[in-house]
Formats: structure tokens, sequence, C-alpha cells
């Protein structure tokens, strides 16, 4: 199991699209019970769900780590982790991950500084300066040094392009693979 950790904007989607294209890497599926959005599909985008079968799911501890975002639940069903998929991930899930799989969890931390994140947010995502603001004053107080500590490897992606990135996890990705199995 490959889990991508970082700030906003540092990378991890776009890694984890890459991942899924060229190396077949295959997303964990997670559920949610917000309505689905225009073009996403059922059991492809999100597994979608009623509050009452979510809670149910809960309360049978069928679910890896949840959370409650904008008043909608998101979380991992157990039964969807597993090798050769990747989730992307904020702190707060990669510890519940880390508890969950131990050993068999292999967690990159895509690291971007501030500036190059900044940047991303507003010439690629055209996201509005406030909201950029916003998100990046959050990420200092979430992505500090012990979430860095839960990773297998840390890398860069300030002078990386996409696919560099996506090599470099997918090759720490295979070595660790290797060397469990030795």
């Amino acid at each position: 199991m490959l889990l991508l950790i970082g700030a906003s904007a540092s990378g991890k989607t776009e890694t984890a699209k890459y991942l899924m294209e060229h190396f077949n890497i295959k997303k964990i599926i997670t559920c949610t019970t917000r309505a689905p959005r225009a073009n996403e599909v059922n059991d492809v985008d999100y597994h979608f769900l009623s509050v009452e079968e979510f809670q149910r799911r809960k309360d049978a501890g069928l679910f890896l780590e949840t959370a409650n975002y904008a008043g909608n639940w998101y979380g991992t069903l157990k039964a969807d982790v597993g090798e050769n998929k990747v989730a992307c991930v904020d702190p707060i899930g990669a510890h519940s991950y880390r508890d969950y799989m131990g050993k068999d969890l292999f967690c990159v931390y895509l690291d971007a500084s501030e500036e190059m994140r900044k940047k991303r947010m507003i010439e690629k995502r055209k996201d509005n300066l406030l909201n950029v603001e916003a998100r990046l004053t959050k990420d200092k107080v979430l992505f500090n040094q012990s979430v860095k500590d839960l990773a297998d490897v840390v890398l860069d992606t300030d002078p990386m392009s996409v696919e560099q990135c996506a090599v470099a996890v997918y090759d720490a990705y295979l070595k660790w693979k290797n060397n469990r199995n030795n």
C-alpha cells in the first residue's frame, strides 16, 4: 500500500494520477455521504452512502479512518486497502493508516516550499489569494516534522515535474516492496 502525504499543492493528486495511468497502481475508492457531483460515478469516484449507512459501517468498525468535512462524512473501508493501491491523505489519516497497516504501508511525504505551493495554487489551480493564504496558514500547523517522521521517504517536489516525482515515488515503492519480500 502506497500513501502520499503533503501539504496543499505539494503534488499528491497529480502524482497519484500519474502512478495510476503509467504504473498500474489503483486508487483507493473512499466513501462519502455527500451527493455525487455531475461527472462522478458511484463505486468509481467514491462509494456514495447515506448518512445512516455510513454510520452503520462506522459502528461496525469497518472503517480504517473517517473524517467530517463541511458537514459530510468521508472514510476509507478497511476492506479497500491493499498492495498496489494509492491514497492521498491528511496527517490524521496518515496516522490512522500507519496504526492500522504498520509495516505493510509505504508512506511518501511530498515536500514543497511555501513559495512553490503558492505559485501552483495561483497559476495552475487559479485559486483566489484569500483561499491560498488561508490554506498556507493551516498547512503550517498541520504539516510539521512529526508528519514527516511518519514517512518512509521525503521527496522535495520543488524541482520536479509530475513525471519525475511519480517515477521517484514508484522507484522507492518498488525498492521497498523488494526489500520486504527478501
